[in-house]
């Protein structure tokens, strides 16, 4: 459930100013439901801010500036009714990317002269390294209540990265075969991510095999004979969303698959022409956002939740502001980001966000 973070606006490449891309998005606006309603968390006293995830107790993890001058972000805690709480500790940076019920939070530290190592904050928020053999740079993505952690990393000097799982409770790391990145795990060990053979790379789906200590990867079919291009998360049920190319002239369309042998079902997100799922929660429900630009689609994003159960696609946000939701827990609360309309602190930086929890409508 988590996903690349910018707290000058969520997962961009690019340079494109949100404040230039506004009436894109609330062109894209009119064509989704009315949106839901959010509450702002605020930042660790910079400009700007993003949350990553929530748990089913409602502590949201993610990001944070935390003055107008400092380029280095820090991961946060925020507990409900409480205010953030700074991760850093004596690094450089650090990104919270995910948080499982017992409060343990998973993402990546950086130090000086060290590029972005996985890090995993235990309960009481103290940080520990988790021994990924790194050359280059690893994180960690997610993490389950049994303490399984997946991310990826480049161990060798090719800078080829790879994806592994690391088990917290015996210290048991596993390469994942043919794994270029694992994303998510649900609580049944099931991993998905990507999984490439040469330059061809599809989502894909890891599970314990007979073996111990082994897993067994099947490779998610696309849509119309097209390969899938990425798998973002699963939940408990084993229903897996991600994205990939579909036909006509959407670049990118979510893809969910209820059964990973089988053709996925296309999400249907009208008026744009790309669209990303960030996370599936255990009621099926998705969210993410969708933009009229690719591949640099959050220059004018919006973010979503969808209901397979008739609910239908509402956006979620303020319409003139462009904002992405990252994750889902039972109780309908969405982590995410919303533009906050200020001007950045540097002309030349995105327009900042700040950290929210939308309320899913019922």
């Amino acid at each position: 459930m988590a996903v690349t973070t910018r707290v000058g606006g969520p997962a961009s490449t690019g340079r494109t100013s949100w404040r230039r891309a506004g009436r894109s998005a609330l062109l894209l606006g009119m064509t989704l439901a009315a949106a839901g309603c959010w509450s702002d968390l605020g930042t660790l006293g910079g400009p700007g801010s993003a949350a990553t995830d929530v748990n089913d107790h409602g502590v949201v993890v993610g990001v944070s500036t935390v003055d107008d001058d400092s380029s280095a972000s820090h991961a946060f805690i925020r507990r409900p009714g409480a205010e953030m709480v700074d991760l850093n500790g004596d690094y450089l940076a650090t990104q919270a990317n995910a948080v499982n019920e017992h409060s343990v939070i998973v993402g990546e530290a950086y130090r000086e002269g060290v590029s972005a190592r996985a890090v995993m904050w235990d309960a009481d928020g103290d940080p520990h390294e988790l021994p990924v053999p790194t050359v280059y740079q690893s994180g960690a993505s997610d993490l389950n209540d049994a303490g399984q952690v997946v991310g990826s990393s480049t161990p060798e000097a090719t800078n080829e990265r790879r994806a592994y799982v690391y088990d917290t409770t015996d210290g048991e790391l596993t390469w994942l075969p043919f794994g270029r990145d694992a994303r998510g795990v649900n609580e049944g060990g099931e991993i998905v991510g990507t999984a490439c053979v040469g330059t061809t790379c599809v989502g894909a789906l890891w599970t314990e095999s007979d073996t111990p200590g082994a897993y067994d990867v099947v490779a998610l079919p696309g849509v119309g004979g097209r390969p899938s291009a990425s798998a973002e998360d699963i939940n408990d049920a084993g229903q897996i969303v991600g994205r990939g190319p579909v036909p006509g002239p959407v670049y990118q369309a979510i893809l969910l698959w209820n059964d990973p042998l089988q053709p996925p079902v296309e999400v249907p997100v009208p008026g744009t022409p790309y669209s990303h799922a960030a996370a599936i929660g255990d009621d099926g429900r998705i969210v993410g956002y969708a933009a009229h630009t690719a591949p640099d689609a959050t220059t004018a994003g919006r973010a979503f939740v969808f209901d397979p159960d008739g609910g239908g696609l509402t956006s979620l946000g303020p319409p003139d502001r462009h904002s992405s939701a990252t994750a889902i827990n039972r109780r309908g609360q969405i982590s995410g980001a919303v533009s906050t309309g200020e001007p950045p602190p540097d002309e030349e930086a995105p327009e900042p966000n700040h950290a929210v929890l939308f309320a899913a409508p019922r």
